[in-house]
């Protein structure tokens, strides 16, 4: 077999639905199969997938063990030479993923590709994302925000950024030997590491641009609400994880630090202020902190 697309569903019934129905739809010229990992959803997701979609084989959780930790469940079950990740929330506008196993059939020395992703108005979006460096994280530790720049737009092959956990295919002998996400990420960061980690070891991350993906995870903060949210504290939380695995104890802590600080700072800027939706957020922030182990 050619390809395992794996995707893992948390409560997307509809979305994950479009999802696999593009693929069969789309996928014509290789042998692939769909694999759903499901992390435990209240939707009625899986009776869904079973139901509509016989082809797809679905593995149940008992629990949400996150991202990166389903999707490797889902390996343990590929029978394809190659291993393509696909969130649920997207759906192929063509056969992106024959595209993409042609592609990596024919660069031997490529272990993980990804094609271009549009959002829901066929506008292209992030396919490839600059890898945060020290600065980056100093501003969002010190200002709360990051200016990001315009990455250029790059031709077919090898880019010095990292793929969109979006839409990953990955050659199952990498897999087997170096292993795909690192369990140690609930959610976040489990795509940049991946891709560091492969070019660390010294194998090409490739952009396909001709595999055409939708992606519809485009929620601005306005429509994501003023209160933090979960997913919000799962990305600070991966955050100082990466910074550890990738820059070192010393960065990390003195990051985490400066980060404590102000979140002490803050609070007492904004009691002082009265906006309790700003204290509620702060100590939301301050206790995830806390809470990570140097």
């Amino acid at each position: 077999m050619d390809v395992s697309v794996i995707i893992v569903n948390y409560n997307t019934c509809n979305l994950v639905k479009k999802c696999v129905a593009s693929i069969f739809e789309k996928t014509k010229n290789v042998s692939f199969e769909v694999i759903v990992v499901d992390n435990n959803s209240k939707d009625g997701s899986v009776e869904a997938i079973i139901d509509e979609f016989p082809r797809v084989r679905v593995f149940p959780l008992k629990e949400n063990i996150g991202f990166g930790k389903a999707n490797n469940i889902g390996v343990k079950h590929a029978k394809g030479r190659f291993v393509f990740f696909l969130n649920s929330d997207t759906f192929l506008l063509n056969d992106a993923i024959s595209i993409l196993v042609n592609y990596l059939d024919t660069h031997e020395s490529v272990v993980l590709c990804g094609g271009q992703l549009f959002d829901r108005e066929r506008k292209p979006t992030g396919s490839y994302i600059e890898y945060p460096d020290l600065r980056f994280f100093l501003s969002l530790v010190l200002r709360g925000s990051v200016f990001y720049k315009d990455l250029p737009i790059f031709p077919e092959g090898e880019i010095p950024y990292y793929i969109s956990g979006a839409d990953m295919m990955m050659r199952k002998s990498f897999i087997e030997k170096y292993g795909a996400f690192d369990p140690d990420f609930f959610m976040y960061y489990e795509d940049t590491e991946l891709s560091y980690r492969v070019q660390s070891l010294g194998f090409g991350v490739h952009f396909v641009p001709r595999a055409h993906i939708v992606h519809l995870h485009d929620m601005s903060p306005k429509e994501r609400g003023p209160i933090i949210s979960t997913l919000d504290l799962y990305v600070i939380q991966s955050r100082y994880l990466y910074l550890k695995k990738v820059m070192g104890d010393v960065v990390m802590k003195s990051l985490l630090l400066l980060h404590k600080i102000k979140a002490f700072i803050a609070i007492g800027y904004f009691v002082i202020r009265r906006n309790n939706e700003k204290i509620e957020n702060w100590k939301k922030i301050k206790k995830i902190l806390f809470s990570i182990s140097g």
